[in-house]
């Protein structure tokens, strides 16, 4: 299943951030998702269909969170099980214009929940 961590109240280093989530990918390599919440109140998502080491070398991501310095971080890297592990969408954070969510393993909605 995926690896899930966060960060609430601090800002951490970037060799923190690094390690945190390349030790997350012994979870999941199928993709890789930060959401992290600025001073100002908004919440940035950036996900990749990559293992976190290609993700973190190929983009700046852990320098712009910290630059941000967030209040709260969170990290996914994920398993994939349902969907194709190739399309960005089904990474997480999955998002839309009420919230996100970071989950771990199968959401299932009831038929009469369902859209």
């Amino acid at each position: 299943m995926c690896g899930i961590a966060g960060f609430l109240n601090t800002v951490p280093t970037r060799d923190v951030l690094e390690e945190t989530t390349i030790s997350l990918s012994t979870r999941g390599t199928d993709a890789t998702g930060f959401a992290y919440l600025t001073p100002d109140g908004t919440w940035h998502i950036r996900k990749q269909a990559a293992p976190a080491w290609i993700f973190i070398r190929e983009y700046d991501i852990l320098n712009e969170i910290i630059r941000a310095r967030p209040l709260a971080t969170l990290i996914h890297c994920r398993l994939g099980t349902h969907g194709s592990a190739r399309d960005v969408k089904n990474a997480h954070p999955i998002y839309n214009d009420r919230g996100f969510l970071i989950h771990n393993g199968v959401v299932c909605v009831p038929q009469k929940y369902s859209a």
